[in-house]
């Protein structure tokens, strides 16, 4: 058989415009665009340190390692889903490399390890919590697709987001009540100088738009 004359025929051929028309005037595309603009924004704003700041230093957590543990995994997840899971996880690695440090974590201490497995689950699990995120978008259009039933987004959230802190919740709970990790090297962290970071006005405007923006592409 001649599979060029397949290959060449009329049907697979586009025309530019009609190539422009179905890439940038499709959803997938421009709600990937959207989320590379946030992801570079929060870079140059530097708002993830103020999440990661704000959260560490709650009252809740002075003295509780294992609420410590949570809220910073939890930051990790935050930041998830404004940027993505592997600009996240560098980052977290890199702010937990600075925390052990200051906290005297031995490099083979059992915490490590806990820490380590949460910022990556945390992240791969922000990548997921809003459904125009790259990897749902590609999920859910291809459920669309092949079932013709459009999910409603609202909904979504209203019932994937509360899991996903759930599951969170309980990795932090096995890992204090089943596992028993010592974690009692970072119950002074809430007041390291590295995690007393003040917001700017910039960036309070910049989280506001930030919330906006995601609330106007859900």
């Amino acid at each position: 058989r001649d599979w060029s004359s397949d290959v060449c025929s009329s049907d697979l051929t586009l025309s530019l415009s009609t190539f422009f028309q179905s890439g940038f005037g499709g959803q997938l595309v421009v709600m990937t665009m959207c989320i590379l603009f946030i992801t570079v924004y929060i870079s140059q704003t530097k708002l993830s340190d103020v999440i990661v700041s704000w959260l560490m230093t709650r009252k809740i957590a002075k003295g509780r390692p294992y609420v410590m543990i949570f809220l910073f995994v939890f930051a990790a997840f935050l930041v998830a889903i404004i940027t993505n899971s592997f600009i996240t996880a560098i980052l977290f690695m890199q702010l937990y490399r600075t925390l052990a440090n200051n906290a005297k974590i031995p490099p083979y201490h059992k915490l490590n390890s806990v820490m380590i497995a949460g910022i990556i689950c945390a992240a791969s699990l922000g990548d997921v919590a809003l459904p125009f995120k790259s990897v749902l978008i590609v999920m859910m259009g291809g459920f669309s697709a092949a079932t013709g039933i459009q999910i409603n987004y609202a909904n979504f959230v209203i019932y994937v987001f509360p899991a996903l802190i759930s599951i969170i919740m309980v990795y932090v709970l096995t890992c204090k009540f089943i596992l028993r990790i010592d974690a009692t090297l970072l119950s002074n962290v809430a007041d390291m100088s590295e995690f007393q970071t003040g917001i700017t006005k910039k960036q309070k405007i910049s989280l506001l738009f930030i919330f906006a923006l995601l609330v106007a592409l859900l």
